[in-house]
């Protein structure tokens, strides 16, 4: 709501500037003009569309930082939460992928063409079978079976990047461990939750069955959506092109009243 309002002063601003163009005669009126439409509207306008204040940017802090962390290295984001586990170095890690759709993943993984290097009769023949039915199918517990039998006969790995780091994010110790803030609840349940994260890293069936469980507890209705986190960047980017218009509006309307006051 706020940015709507900010737009309309804004685009408000502008046509007011513009409509006093014709009585500027000299400098001194067009930028005590200038000053008083900015005062009015633009001002206005940009607390309107700023980007949102530190305290809730701090919302995603955790979020994005870890984020970053799985883009910048390969070892999971809470290695150092488990430095006395044995099976670190054979834990089984996120298989990377960004695909629109299960739909789509499985066209792709599941196509016949993709067992015939190294040439697999078998798999060729069960590829065959499910793709026309793939296809045709929209619906999603369908599409659950049909990965079902990508994963048992086919021998089909599917993405499980993104829901890792999903997982990982709504278990984030450090959200619940703070010193002023500590959660004994949480810890424990996280806790929990990461150790079977981790060793399920590669198994989009299991991680799915854990977010549902996720969903269940005090896990996620304590805390916004990591869904929802991207939204403070789009809003961002939208910022800096309103900006970027207004400067482009300003340079054109000074030119035309520079050319106004010569002639």
């Amino acid at each position: 709501m706020k940015q709507v309002l900010g737009i309309i002063l804004l685009v408000c601003g502008l046509i007011a500037f513009i409509r006093f163009l014709p009585e500027c005669h000299d400098a001194p009126t067009f930028f005590g003009g200038l000053i008083g439409v900015g005062l009015v509207t633009f001002v206005p306008a940009y607390f309107c569309l700023r980007p949102k204040s530190s305290d809730n940017g701090k919302k995603w802090d955790n979020v994005k930082r870890d984020k970053t962390m799985n883009q910048e290295q390969e070892e999971p984001i809470f290695e150092e939460i488990s430095h006395a586990d044995t099976h670190t170095a054979t834990a089984p890690r996120p298989i990377s992928g960004d695909y629109p759709s299960l739909k789509a993943e499985l066209l792709e993984k599941c196509n016949p063409q993709s067992f015939m290097s190294p040439y697999d009769h078998r798999k060729i023949e069960i590829a065959n079978a499910i793709y026309p039915s793939i296809i045709k199918c929209d619906d999603a517990e369908k599409l659950r079976e049909f990965r079902q039998i990508a994963i048992r006969d086919l021998g089909v790995r599917f993405a499980t990047q993104k829901m890792y780091d999903k997982l990982c994010a709504y278990c984030d110790l450090r959200k619940y461990s703070d010193k002023n803030n500590y959660d004994a609840h949480k810890v424990e349940l996280a806790n929990g939750f990461l150790q079977d994260i981790r060793n399920n890293a590669d198994n989009i069936v299991v991680l799915e069955d854990i977010y549902e469980k996720i969903k269940k507890t005090p896990l996620w209705s304590s805390q916004v959506s990591v869904d929802q986190a991207p939204a403070d960047d789009n809003g961002d980017i939208m910022l800096l092109l309103l900006v970027a218009l207004f400067m482009v509006a300003i340079v054109i309307i000074c030119v035309l009243v520079a050319s106004t006051i010569n002639k």
